[in-house]
């Protein structure tokens, strides 16, 4: 909010000796920082992550997903750069009708999709979490899945080495695989997550760079922007396409989608799935937990650099 969008605490304390559980729980949501770090003055205990197996798994699991979320994170700088907008924000910030969202300030969301509602106080394995209006989707665990009507709270488990982290629908989230580098998770395969709003649709955006020039934007031939969006058409076809906004000088142009994941609200049967209108052989995967169905889409070929429009026939 105050125009500093790469913010964040030192991640177990830099002064004083963390507990164990205490340094588990801050790299559960510091993972969640737009600057994420672990830092401690000297004189006090070390707390780096491997020493207690507790914090080990927290760090995993959670660092994990931040990795996964890198294309999410630069994307949202990206935003940050053009228009000011902060990267992690209050509940507030995008839900300013909902009056009960103003003295919430233990839990943010980052851009406009994704909320974090982590464990802050000892021994704490159930929090209370504010859902506003709308479909949330546990990251964790995309069959899982929250919806309310007017927005209201509920008490979820947060085992010890799990933190709640859940997408609002109506978004569309590019995800690329864990690894132990950065340089190593940009060139993985994409995994393109829709969750639908009520209406059934849902848009995203994806920057993408060269990750090593000083200037975020340059000429425009350095970069490129893309957006996607999806919808379910006359209940007879989903439709996930993209559109690229800037072109750049061929970025993404060999880094490929491999896997749609959508987040439905209703019983399905796919019929045939298509790329720009040429059928594709692709495995398809329909799960429903309640009131939500995930669809899963594995095998796909597809450059996330050029244009397209998957199509999946439903029944």
């Amino acid at each position: 909010m105050f125009g500093i969008p790469m913010i964040g605490a030192d991640i177990c304390g830099f002064s004083g000796d963390p507990t164990e559980e205490l340094c588990s729980r801050w790299i559960q949501l510091g993972a969640f920082y737009p600057f994420s770090r672990g830092h401690s003055a000297i004189g006090t205990v070390r707390r780096e992550l491997y020493l207690w197996e507790s914090v080990m798994r927290s760090a995993k699991k959670a660092l994990g997903l931040r990795y996964r979320l890198l294309p999410y994170f630069y994307t949202l700088m990206y935003g940050a750069h053009m228009t000011g907008a902060p990267i992690a924000r209050p509940l507030f910030f995008s839900f300013p009708q909902d009056t009960k969202t103003y003295d919430i300030n233990e839990q943010f969301l980052l851009g406009r999709g994704i909320m974090i509602s982590p464990a802050l106080k000892p021994g704490e394995v159930k929090v209370d979490v504010y859902f506003p209006k709308g479909r949330w989707f546990n990251l964790f665990d995309y069959a899982q899945t929250v919806h309310e009507d007017n927005g209201a709270y509920s008490t979820l488990d947060e085992p010890k080495d799990t933190i709640n982290v859940h997408l609002n629908g109506g978004n569309i989230i590019p995800m690329q695989q864990e690894a132990l580098t950065t340089e190593l998770a940009r060139k993985s395969g994409f995994e393109l997550l829709v969750a639908f709003s009520e209406e059934r649709n849902a848009s995203g955006e994806l920057f993408l760079d060269d990750g090593e020039s000083v200037e975020m934007v340059g000429d425009g031939n350095d970069w490129s922007l893309i957006s996607f969006g999806s919808e379910v058409v006359e209940g007879s076809e989903i439709k996930i396409s993209s559109k690229v906004m800037n072109g750049g000088d061929g970025f993404g142009k060999d880094l490929v989608v491999e896997k749609v994941f959508l987040g439905l609200d209703f019983d399905l049967e796919v019929t045939g799935v298509s790329i720009n209108e040429k059928y594709s052989d692709v495995k398809v995967e329909y799960e429903k937990k309640g009131y939500f169905g995930v669809l899963r889409i594995q095998g796909l070929k597809q450059l996330i650099g050029e244009e397209f429009a998957i199509e999946v026939e439903i029944k």
